[in-house]
C-alpha cells in the first residue's frame, strides 16, 4: 500500500505546474480551516473543521497542517463524519511528524473497485483534532496553518490555482468555578488528583487548568502541590484555597 501511495504522489510532484484535464484558471480549489473557540474549564481536544471548494473533480489530495505558535496546541489526527465529502474514498491516512499533521487521501486506490472522484462543489472534508500541550495560557489565539496542499484529478495531474485559508482557535479565559487542587476537574479533591499531578510530572497528561493544579496557591505547579494535597487528604494540612479573585 505504501508503495502505491508514494507512486501516486510522486506523479503529482513530477507534474506540478503541468495542466491536467480541465485544470487551469477555471479549475480552482480552496481549502479552508474554520474558526473555533476553546473552553478552558477542562483540558480537552479541540476540533477544527476543514472544508474544500473545488471547481473540478478531485481524485487525490495531501495537506500539511500545523499551528502557530506551536507550543499550545498539537495536531494529533483527523476525524471523518457522515457529512465528510471524502468519507467514501478508499484511502484516507493521517500521520504526525513532529508538530505537523500530514493528511493523504486518494479516491480510487489501485484495486478492482472503481471509486469515482470527488465531484465539483464545496463542503466539509474532515475535522482536525488538536490537543493542549502542558502550557497554561488563556484569553489568546492560536493560528491553524495550512502549510501546504496538493490537489489532483483522478489521473494524478495537479489542479491549480490553490488557495489556503488559515484560521484562529480562540482560547478563552480560565474559569474561576473550578476547585484549587482538583487537578482532574471532577469538582472534588481526592486521591485521583494526586495521581493526576504525579502523572503530569512524569510527562503524562496535564491538570485541566493552572489553578486546579496549583494546590498551594503559589502561582506555579510543582512537586510541593503534591505534598500539599497529600497532607490535606491525610487531614494534617489546610484545605486548598478558592480559584479566582
Amino acid at each position: 500500500m505504501a508503495k502505491h501511495i508514494a507512486r501516486f504522489f510522486g506523479i503529482i510532484s513530477m507534474v506540478l505546474g503541468m495542466a491536467g484535464p480541465g485544470s487551469g484558471q477555471n479549475c480552482t480549489t480552496t481549502v479552508v480551516a474554520f474558526t473555533e473557540t476553546s473552553p478552558r474549564d477542562v483540558f480537552q481536544l479541540i476540533s477544527v473543521p476543514i472544508g474544500l471548494r473545488n471547481t473540478c473533480k478531485v481524485g487525490g489530495l495531501q495537506l500539511w497542517i500545523t499551528t502557530s505558535p506551536r507550543d499550545i496546541l498539537s495536531p494529533i489526527g483527523i476525524e471523518l463524519t457522515d457529512s465528510s465529502r471524502i468519507g467514501y474514498w478508499e484511502y484516507v491516512h493521517d500521520t504526525v511528524r513532529v508538530d505537523t499533521l500530514i493528511v493523504t487521501a486518494i479516491a480510487d486506490y489501485p484495486n478492482e473497485i472503481q471509486t469515482p472522484p470527488l465531484d465539483t462543489g464545496e463542503g466539509f472534508l474532515f475535522n482536525v483534532l488538536f490537543q493542549f500541550d502542558c502550557t497554561f495560557v488563556e484569553d489568546t489565539a492560536v493560528t491553524v496553518v495550512i502549510v501546504s496542499m496538493v490537489v489532483s484529478d483522478s489521473t494524478g495531474y495537479v489542479l491549480y490555482p490553490v488557495t489556503k485559508v488559515n484560521t484562529l482557535v480562540y482560547i478563552g479565559e480560565e474559569v474561576n468555578d473550578s476547585l484549587r487542587g482538583d487537578a482532574n476537574c471532577d469538582y472534588r479533591v481526592t486521591g485521583a488528583d494526586v495521581i493526576k499531578l504525579v502523572n503530569y510530572f512524569r510527562g503524562i497528561g496535564c491538570p485541566c487548568t493552572l489553578c486546579s493544579g496549583d494546590a498551594n496557591s503559589n502561582g506555579i505547579i510543582t512537586g510541593s502541590d503534591v505534598t500539599f494535597l497529600v497532607n490535606f487528604l491525610r487531614q494534617i494540612g489546610v484545605p486548598p484555597g478558592p480559584c479566582g479573585p
